[in-house]
């Protein structure tokens, strides 16, 4: 699966979107940089707060989810809902 990288993301919106995929996922985004797992899903996270800049990129989808897109949309939709 490729990384999702997102621009413009300032220190509190990151906190927001670790909170989001927290609550959808249980997956908990700690630190700037990391991997976990939650839900049968395992992501990685690189947060770079002086560039402002998110990559995430899904190591792992739940068997239950149908394609590789969906993990795409619903990463893009907790980004997205964070700003």
């Amino acid at each position: 699966m490729k990384p999702r990288t997102y621009d413009g993301i300032t220190p509190t919106q990151f906190a927001a979107i670790a909170a989001a995929v927290k609550s959808k996922t249980g997956i908990p985004v700690s630190g700037d940089v990391g991997q976990a797992s939650g839900k049968g899903i395992t992501i990685s996270w690189n947060y770079d707060p002086q560039a402002q800049t998110l990559v995430l990129t899904p190591l792992k989808r739940a068997w239950y989810d149908p394609s590789e897109a969906t993990i795409d949309l619903d990463l893009d939709a907790l980004v997205k809902g964070a700003r």
